[in-house]
């Protein structure tokens, strides 16, 4: 069920270049369509991966891999313009890995941030992305660590 398609390349007359033209139905470097990537997903909701990849007749890992590149767009950097209530909490790994701050939207629930280390210094960043972002927080539950 593959399609093998030859994409054009193309070379720039001032700098020598050969790039390939890009086509608009699949990302750059990907074995799949974005209608089969979005089938693959539909499919995922109701169906475990291995059921999914014997019945489109693909590889366990290429479903895997599908799946992944979607969480990673959809929650790689969630948007906090809106975030109102926080809750920030440290998490002790061992004494090899040390401590993660972890920062949650409390209405949600998702994760918004993670830090390494505890302290001010690991919410550094976190506050600058706040700022940028013109969320106006009204409420921080913390457990004074």
């Amino acid at each position: 069920m593959y399609i093998d398609l030859p994409v054009q390349r193309v070379e720039c007359s001032k700098c020598q270049v050969v790039r390939q033209v890009k086509v608009r139905f699949a990302d750059e470097n990907k074995r799949y369509t974005h209608s089969f990537a979005r089938l693959v997903l539909d499919l995922s909701r109701h169906m475990t991966i291995q059921a999914v990849a014997r019945h489109l007749g693909v590889s366990w890992d290429l479903v895997k891999e599908i799946q992944k590149d979607h969480l990673y767009k959809r929650y790689r950097s969630p948007k906090l313009s809106k975030v109102k209530r926080i809750a920030i909490d440290e998490i002790y790994q061992g004494k090899r890995l040390g401590y993660l701050t972890i920062v949650m939207e409390l209405q949600s629930g998702a994760v918004i941030f993670v830090g390494n280390g505890k302290g001010g210094e690991a919410l550094a960043p976190f506050w600058k992305r706040v700022k940028r972002s013109g969320a106006r927080i009204e409420a921080v539950g913390t457990d004074m660590g």
